[in-house]
């Protein structure tokens, strides 16, 4: 096991830099334009989010969901696992939050909107990953189609997703977090073992709205705000 410590993280990694980029560059040319599809999904969450309207977040959920399970199948197990052995089970992964979110948007009962700190909070969180994220790939010398997007890609869905949960009263959130905060960990290791200060921006991010959850666990009781 000291073994294993002494060596640094990119040495654990089974592909380059260059490698990764060019997977997101022949995926992204493969599945355009499900890009502007995407994009169109994820400003129509904002309005849904800050409203608070229950029927709105149960549809937004399971579109969310199918989401999930594109990431899933198109990106980790048609194309990651191409290069990583262990992509196949972060497509069970993916596969598992899609399950969870529908269980949750059908599960009387199941969802609560959550007080209005919380609803900005988490529209926040997905501006992050819907704009910010990218632009940061782009700042970094990524080209655009080595960019990661939001729906298409494992990161910024992730990070939207904890955004959506941000958004919520108790009951199911905390469950629906557990897969998007353990991905983060994961995304940002495979960004820092490649010397990519995106690592930071997906950690910073996942940290934020593990802040915010908890916050919303002690004050969520008593606030009782409505849009």
């Amino acid at each position: 096991m000291e073994e294993w410590l002494n060596y640094p993280l990119e040495d654990l990694l089974l592909f380059s830099r260059e490698t990764y980029l060019r997977l997101f560059e022949l995926y992204h040319r493969d599945v355009w334009p499900a890009h502007i599809l995407a994009a169109a999904f994820g400003m129509a969450m904002l309005p849904a989010m800050l409203r608070g309207r229950l029927p709105r977040i149960q549809a937004m959920l399971v579109v969310l969901a199918a989401m999930w399970v594109w990431v899933a199948y198109a990106f980790h197990a048609q194309r990651y696992a191409e290069i990583n052995w262990a992509a196949d089970n972060f497509g069970w992964l993916f596969a598992a939050q899609a399950a969870l979110m529908v269980l949750a948007a059908i599960w009387p009962g199941g969802l609560r909107p959550g007080a209005v700190w919380a609803r900005w909070t988490g529209a926040a969180v997905l501006v992050f990953a819907l704009v910010v994220l990218p632009l940061a790939g782009l700042a970094l010398d990524r080209q655009w189609y080595e960019v990661e997007f939001f729906a298409l890609t494992p990161d910024p869905t992730a990070i939207a997703t904890l955004g959506v949960m941000v958004a919520l009263a108790e009951a199911w959130r905390w469950l629906l977090a557990l897969i998007p905060l353990v991905w983060c960990v994961i995304g940002g290791g495979t960004l820092l073992a490649m010397d990519s200060p995106e690592a930071y921006l997906v950690w910073g991010a996942a940290g934020v709205a593990a802040l915010a959850l908890i916050a919303g666990a002690l004050v969520g009781p008593r606030s009782t705000e409505s849009a």
